[in-house]
């Protein structure tokens, strides 16, 4: 196109803001959304080592809902929600009081010790939180204002060449 043309040069303006409609920014939004799940499964391996807890059979999976005015929100997908919740906080932490680990035992109303005990949940201890979330956050906000502007560029070259 030559400079001069200014007609051809407004033709291929009204292109590229049709293209920047809401169709094609949610593939703004999938290109940030996937590159966003990548930035969970590398906070997950850098903090646990791996895609989860070891002996644990849910995997922690990160996923992403294209939102309709073009943001994009991540979420852990199915089942992770559990595990990915010991991996930021950890396992046991609100647990205070005389109540707590393998020997609790029951109490009546009174306060004293019941004869006949409930069966008890098996204790696994209490663990401290790696703060997954948070580090998968953190590398998500680092990179996605290059990324939706990698995404930007590639329909504003499209579209004016």
């Amino acid at each position: 196109m030559p400079r001069n043309d200014l007609p051809a040069f407004a033709r291929s303006l009204d292109r590229l803001a049709a293209s920047l409609s809401s169709s094609q920014m949610e593939t703004v939004s999938t290109a940030v959304g996937v590159a966003g799940k990548k930035d969970i499964a590398e906070a997950v391996a850098r903090d646990l080592g791996g895609t989860g807890f070891s002996h644990w059979k849910i995997p922690i999976v990160g996923r992403f809902d294209p939102l309709p005015h073009g943001g994009v929100s991540f979420t852990l997908q199915g089942k992770a929600k559990g595990p990915g919740r010991v991996a930021e906080e950890g396992r046991h932490q609100g647990q205070s009081g005389p109540l707590q680990g393998p020997i609790a035992v029951r109490l009546t109303k009174s306060g004293r010790v019941a004869k006949r005990q409930g069966r008890h949940r098996k204790w696994n201890g209490q663990t401290r939180g790696k703060h997954t979330w948070t580090h998968a956050t953190e590398l998500i906000e680092q990179r996605s204002d290059e990324r939706v502007l990698a995404a930007i560029d590639r329909i504003v070259e499209v579209n004016l060449d």
